[in-house]
């Protein structure tokens, strides 16, 4: 073989080579421990830090979970968050979080880290359920059912899911698959009313009537010593209109329990939708008549007889059913309520009232009956009574606010002022905190009551008081200002008040006469006739304190014998103060501190 000058280059290259491979290959060899050692070194280390992070999360987990169970959300939340930025592969980290974002009410957020979680930890089917109820809360219905299909999927034997499932479908109208899922959800646990009653209703939806009633038949057929599914399968008749194969179910029934009051019932609303009204009465009498028809399911006759009276006829009939039953079942008060409802409702407040009393008689442990009759009597007006009754119901509801405050009103107006102070002290005791607008309005009848009795500091601060709970309170505004004006103590403070009340109320004749008494106190008689002349135009009747201010005012606008017609007016009505006799018998003006001079 010819050797080349190319191939001798080749060769010098490889030869001069090898010595320098074979060094390194010997170096290399060499290094193998060393090497060995710092990648050791470098996996522990690496394996220190993951251990030391696990460490981290577990210990703010754990710290998040404590302060969630002591309520401190807000810390508790920075945990978590804390959790996910030191692993934000943790399916629990996300769903604690989640659970937060719901509360703030960011949707968009918690279902995000849901989602987040049950795709970390796909196995756990505690968060499959509650990812896919947070879809059906959501109304997304097509995401709810994808969800629930895999879980089935994983849990065939989980029946609850294929309810859920059936319930999801119904809802987009499916009805064909949430049958499919009720009869997975039957083939479980077996044939029971709710489901047989959802599928017929489901049928029914499909339009569908014989599958529909044959759900109703197979379930009396599994219980044929039942009556109330035999009732149920003639119900079902009812409904899509086989009256006759109704009425069949019906009296095989009452063959079956001839004493059962509820079958009658049902032969009643047979009867009704035939139209034979005598024979529906004579059922409807029997059922009531019977004494073991349970008296719920009387109540219920008459409840449906109330809603669909339209006659006279009609309450006469009621009228003597009620007779029926209040001999039967005297003592019943849910039977005398039920008759006070219909007395109220054909205008018989008076009788209304009487069985009021005797349902609290009765039982007088019923917060809502006490209010009714509470309410009656208020619109009666008889003081007296009120005041009796509201004294008795606190016997049974001392903390009752409503009880206190009429009790303190009629107080009020019998001008029993220690009583009446008393009873609002209560409500101030007894109302919710928060509810400020009340709480201003019951210091202002306080502080109304001590300026009548004379204590006219504790009357100020009180109406100091209502207007810290209330600044927009008119009427304290008003009267507030009104006797600041006779007193003379605090004008500029009681025309910006007056002139408030008036930005509510601008036609109230009563806050329209102290804005003109103020500016007269102020002297402004001018501005003082042009709100007194607006406060007559809107009183429908002047007392005797507007015309007396007219006739002031007038006097002082040097309208002197219009202002003698006022006192005059006024003077002749009855209360008229002497000062005021003296006015209008004079023909001259005169105020308190002059006549006693």
């Amino acid at each position: 073989m010819k050797k080349t000058a190319n191939s001798l280059r080749k060769k010098t290259v490889v030869s001069f080579l090898l010595p320098a491979v074979r060094t390194s290959l010997f170096a290399l060899i060499c290094l193998l421990p060393a090497l060995a050692f710092a990648q050791t070194a470098e996996t522990k280390e690496s394996e220190g830090q993951a251990y030391d992070t696990a460490r981290s999360f577990s210990y703010y987990f754990e710290e998040g979970l404590r302060l969630k169970a002591l309520e401190q959300y807000g810390a508790a939340f920075e945990m978590f968050r804390h959790c996910l930025s030191l692993d934000s592969t943790s399916a629990a980290a996300h769903a604690e979080i989640a659970a937060f974002y719901r509360a703030m009410n960011q949707t968009e957020r918690y279902v995000a880290h849901y989602e987040k979680a049950f795709a970390l930890d796909p196995g756990n089917d505690w968060y499959g359920l509650q990812l896919a109820g947070i879809y059906q809360q959501l109304k997304r219905y097509p995401d709810a059912i994808s969800l629930l299909e895999q879980l089935v999927a994983k849990n065939p034997d989980n029946y609850e899911l294929y309810y859920t499932l059936s319930l999801l479908h119904t809802e987009l109208k499916q009805y064909t698959q949430a049958i499919e899922a009720l009869d997975r959800f039957e083939n479980s646990v077996g044939i029971n009313q709710e489901i047989s009653t959802q599928k017929y209703d489901l049928y029914l939806n499909l339009n569908q009537p014989k599958p529909a009633i044959k759900e109703l038949q197979k379930l009396q057929k599994s219980n044929p010593r039942e009556t109330r599914y035999l009732l149920l399968v003639g119900s079902g008749w009812m409904e899509i209109g086989k009256t006759k194969k109704a009425r069949k179910c019906f009296l095989q029934a009452l063959d079956m329990e001839p004493e059962n009051g509820t079958v009658r019932l049902f032969l009643s609303d047979y009867y009704k939708a035939v139209g034979d009204s005598l024979a529906m009465n004579e059922q409807l009498h029997l059922a009531l008549s019977n004494p073991k028809t349970e008296l719920e399911s009387k109540l219920n006759i008459f409840r449906t007889l109330l809603s669909t009276c339209e006659n006279r006829e009609d309450s006469l009939q009621i009228e003597r059913y009620f007779e029926l039953l209040l001999e039967q079942h005297p003592t019943v008060y849910d039977l005398r309520d039920l008759r006070v409802r219909w007395l109220l409702l054909t205008q018989r407040k008076d009788e209304a009232v009487g069985e009021l009393r005797n349902v609290l008689d009765l039982n007088p442990n019923q917060l809502r009956i006490w209010q009714d009759y509470l309410g009656l009597n208020l619109e009666e007006g008889n003081q007296e009574q009120i005041r009796r009754i509201c004294l008795e119901a606190l016997v049974y509801f001392p903390e009752e606010v409503e009880f206190w405050y009429y009790l303190a009103l009629t107080y009020s107006m019998e001008e029993n002022h220690s009583e009446a102070l008393n009873a609002y002290q209560k409500c101030l005791e007894k109302a919710d905190p928060k509810n400020r607008t009340f709480l201003s309005s019951i210091l202002g009848y306080m502080g109304d009551i001590y300026h009548q009795t004379g204590d006219t500091a504790e009357a100020y601060t009180h109406y100091k008081q209502a207007l810290e709970y209330n600044p927009d309170n008119h009427l304290v505004l008003n009267n507030y200002a009104y006797f600041l004006s006779l007193d003379e103590s605090d004008l500029s403070k009681a025309e910006k008040m007056s002139r408030r009340s008036l930005d509510f109320q601008p036609t109230n004749s009563t806050y329209l006469d102290t804005y003109a008494w103020v500016f007269f106190k102020q002297e402004q008689y001018r501005l003082a006739k042009i709100y007194i002349q607006r406060a007559i135009e809107y009183s429908k009747e002047p007392n005797i304190e507007l015309l007396e201010h007219y006739g002031d005012i007038l006097w002082f606008n040097n309208e002197k014998e219009a202002a003698v017609e006022q006192w005059k007016k006024a003077s002749a009505m009855e209360g008229a103060s002497d000062i005021l006799q003296q006015k209008a018998n004079r023909a001259v003006y005169l105020n308190k501190l002059s006549d006693e001079q």
